[in-house]
């Protein structure tokens, strides 16, 4: 009977490496703006999510499988957060209206 090897396999660290990046310019500013923005009465939200956001990313460079369960909860949060705000949640772009012409 074979056995498996439980470690798990060693994966390719240069995208483990960008994911940990990438996870980390997104949460460390919304942590400094969440803090600034606390300071000013506002939501911890940006807060906490920066601070999950970085979370997230030392989980990716550990390998830890929560990486991905940690970003899940990130986005239900986000997504509850938004669907507090209004009953439909459509994210839009603004619109650019040029000015009338007047003849």
């Amino acid at each position: 009977m074979n056995q498996v090897d439980s470690a798990p396999a060693e994966g390719f660290s240069l995208l483990r490496w960008i994911g940990t990046a990438i996870f980390l310019v997104l949460g460390v500013p919304l942590i400094w703006g969440g803090i600034r923005l606390v300071g000013l009465g506002g939501s911890p939200y940006y807060v906490i999510a920066g601070l999950l956001l970085a979370v997230t990313a030392i989980l990716i460079l550990r390998r830890h499988a929560c990486a991905l369960w940690l970003y899940a909860v990130i986005l239900l949060g986000t997504i509850a957060r938004l669907g507090a705000a209004s009953p439909v949640y459509v994210p839009l772009p603004p619109v650019v209206v040029p000015p009338a012409r007047v003849t």
